[in-house]
């Protein structure tokens, strides 16, 4: 038995020595990238990790191949024109998926790169020319590698929270404003805009910013660019025939909560209590957290309100945090200004 298992080894050995660089080198990046995706993504569903997986690792091992052909094809032809422009126009296309070009910092990088592909080509210096050439497809690899990662998990969690009490989903986007005032006649809810804040409707939202508990009905930020930077409330809706419940919405929540710190989004969760003074209010669950984008602490959680149909209403709210205060100032003329009316009754 031992014999025939060291006999089958050493074939299988044998057979992997008779392989090209070429493809030593591609089992080398897949044998890497596979356990980093499975771990990377481990707080998905097995479906999506291997869905992910598969994504990914195909996008590298695609790139890693026509990156080493062009490196072996600039090895003998060096200073070859359309070969640089290859290289050249594979590294904006990384970074400008990375949305690098927002910070100055990208801009003057590229720039810097530029001058530097200048010199070594007019200076003619061969060997930091190859450098050159192999460092910056290794950067554009890496950049579109990563992308294509970050946009599966996005379409990923999406696809994961979407409708999973299915029910027929309304078009939300038809607010009605007047003023700093909004009304929604397809959820019969109103609200009060607060000053320095923004509204998104929901097709002003990408997948990421759709993401969450229920179909979004819009979202009110600080920001007039970014739905994500808070204090910001994101409204989610749920119909009566649904069920959606009390006990759903805290499993949900705390699901999504975990794939963010998965994501490592945030760190040091830690529940809070407080209570809701607002009307209509089912149930409210709060958490303190780290930002290690911002760098500081803040806060975040949910709370969940019946309508006049008994629809549900969940408000998904993202805030810093207010010594002595439930919410901070913002936030709570929000919900104070929250009203639902029956225009059926009122009609009559």
């Amino acid at each position: 038995m031992i014999q025939k298992i060291s006999k089958l080894a050493s074939g299988f050995f044998q057979k992997v020595k008779s392989f090209s660089p070429l493809k030593l080198l591609l089992i080398a990046y897949a044998c890497i990238a596979i356990p980093f995706f499975v771990y990377h993504e481990s707080h998905l569903p097995v479906f999506f990790i291997v869905v992910l997986t598969l994504v990914s690792t195909s996008v590298g091992l695609i790139l890693t191949y026509c990156n080493l052909r062009l490196i072996q094809e600039y090895w003998r032809k060096t200073f070859h024109p359309i070969l640089e422009v290859i290289a050249f126009g594979l590294l904006l296309f990384g970074l400008w998926l990375s949305d690098v070009f927002y910070f100055r910092a990208g801009t003057v990088f590229l720039f810097f790169l530029i001058f530097l592909v200048f010199l070594v080509r007019v200076l003619k210096l061969r060997n930091y020319a190859i450098l050159l050439y192999v460092s910056t497809l290794i950067l554009s690899n890496v950049l579109i590698s990563f992308k294509s990662l970050q946009s599966a998990e996005i379409l990923s969690a999406y696809l994961l929270f979407k409708n999973k009490y299915k029910f027929e989903e309304k078009d939300l986007s038809n607010w009605e404003q007047n003023g700093n005032q909004f009304w929604n006649s397809e959820i019969e809810m109103a609200f009060k805009l607060p000053d320095e804040f923004y509204f998104f409707k929901p097709n002003d939202l990408n997948l990421e910013e759709k993401t969450g508990v229920g179909q979004i009905a819009g979202v009110i930020a600080s920001s007039d660019q970014d739905p994500n930077r808070y204090p910001s409330v994101r409204i989610f809706f749920f119909p009566d025939y649904s069920q959606f419940n009390e006990t759903q919405a805290d499993n949900e929540f705390s699901e999504y909560l975990k794939i963010q710190v998965n994501k490592q989004l945030m760190e040091d969760l830690q529940e809070i209590n407080q209570k809701e003074t607002v009307d209509h209010v089912l149930k409210s669950k709060f958490y303190t957290f780290y930002d290690p984008l911002r760098p500081r602490y803040a806060k975040t959680g949910y709370i969940l309100l019946s309508t006049a149909h008994h629809d549900k209403i969940l408000l998904h709210i993202t805030e810093n945090l207010e010594k002595g205060e439930i919410h901070e100032t913002g936030i709570k003329e929000f919900l104070e200004s929250i009203s639902f009316r029956d225009h059926s009754q009122s009609d009559k």
